[in-house]
């Protein structure tokens, strides 16, 4: 399936971060977003996580649950603790046959999983959710919006 192309002109730039040790994974995600307006960011490890989200504010950060040195949990709990520009910035964790996880996830801060290996459709739906325009208002909150309340792209073209 194709991803829906918009212009510069049509969308804002959104900043996605994406963290995941293995570079296919991450080289997936920035395929399917670049061509809907994000810039992505990749890192490759929790710390280098960490790192990123201390200076630079992102639209969307996507973890994946088991990294190298630090796990998505400690990431996100360390980002929600901090004074960072992400510390409500909404965060997606990548789970990869971790039901275990699934419980939980209720205590953890994160706003929603992607299941690996990752559908496109589940990405794009995701993208779109929580990077509406407008999103960096100031009074915009952590719930994303959803198709058809401002957001730039129109549902039907992702299928």
């Amino acid at each position: 399936m194709a991803e829906p192309k918009i212009s510069a002109a049509q969308a804002p730039a959104y900043k996605v971060l994406v963290a995941d040790s293995q570079p296919v994974n991450r080289d997936i995600v920035r395929r399917i977003l670049e061509p809907m307006g994000a810039s992505v960011t990749e890192t490759s490890d929790g710390r280098e996580a960490l790192d990123a989200t201390a200076t630079v504010a992102f639209d969307l950060i996507l973890l994946d649950m088991k990294m190298p040195g630090m796990d998505g949990a400690t990431v996100v709990r360390r980002i929600r603790a901090s004074d960072s520009p992400n510390c409500r910035a909404p965060i997606l964790v990548f789970l990869a046959g971790q039901e275990t996880y699934a419980e939980r996830l209720l205590t953890y801060e994160f706003d929603g999983t992607l299941t690996k290996p990752l559908v496109h459709d589940h990405l794009i739906e995701a993208f779109i959710a929580y990077c509406p325009q407008g999103s960096r208002r100031p009074d915009a909150g952590r719930s994303g919006s959803i198709w058809g309340q401002g957001g730039p792209f129109d549902r039907s073209a992702i299928g």
